[in-house]
C-alpha cells in the first residue's frame, strides 16, 4: 500500500479497511511522486492477472437513488516486474482514492 496523495497516514487508514475486507496488507509507505489516479500494480505476473483481480475487487458502481447504475469503475492496472519483492500486487493511492475507499476515515 503506497500513499501517492500526500495526505498524512492515508495508506495506513486504507490498509485497515483492506484488512477488514479480508485482504493481506504487508506494509505501507509514501510514494516519491504525486498520483492523481489510484493504480493497482502487478509486481510478479507479466500478464497482470493478480492486479486485475485486485482491481475488480476494489471496483465500485455509481449509485442513483439507491440503485447500482452503469459499468463498474475499476482502477487502472499496470505491470512493473519486481521479483525481488515479497508482494504480488501494490496499490498506489491517488487523489481519487475515495472513489474506491469511501469508508476511510482520515487519520491526522
Amino acid at each position: 500500500m503506497v500513499n501517492g496523495t500526500g495526505i498524512h497516514r492515508l495508506a495506513r487508514a486504507v490498509a485497515w479497511e483492506l484488512l477488514s475486507r479480508g485482504f493481506n496488507v504487508y506494509s505501507t509507505s509514501d510514494a516519491e511522486a504525486h498520483y492523481q489516479r489510484t493504480v493497482v500494480r502487478d509486481l510478479r505476473n507479466a500478464d497482470g492477472k493478480m492486479a486485475l483481480a485486485v482491481a475488480r475487487a476494489l471496483a465500485k458502481r455509481k449509485r442513483v437513488l439507491f440503485l447500482n447504475w452503469g459499468e463498474p469503475i475499476i482502477p487502472p492496472v499496470e505491470v512493473k516486474m519486481d521479483s525481488g519483492r515479497f508482494v504480488d500486487v501494490e496499490i498506489i493511492l491517488g487523489d481519487d482514492y475515495q472513489q474506491y475507499f469511501p469508508e476511510v476515515v482520515r487519520l491526522y
